[in-house]
């Protein structure tokens, strides 16, 4: 694990800028089931443009 030293605080900027970095991220609608989209849309009081479960399964 990448450690910085009491004796460097000015050098963590540097530091991080230098560790390498990834991106990470999903796509809700190709990751969460319908079902469970069609409860959080009528908890949040939204309107999904796909109106059934089939359809937006489909999608």
């Amino acid at each position: 694990m990448f450690k910085v030293h009491d004796e460097a605080p000015d050098r963590l900027p540097e530091l991080l800028c230098a560790m390498p970095k990834a991106e990470l991220h999903i796509h809700i609608e190709g990751f969460w089931e319908p079902e469970l989209i069609f409860a959080l849309a009528k908890r949040n009081g939204l309107q999904l443009p796909d109106a059934e479960v089939a359809a937006l399964r489909s999608a």
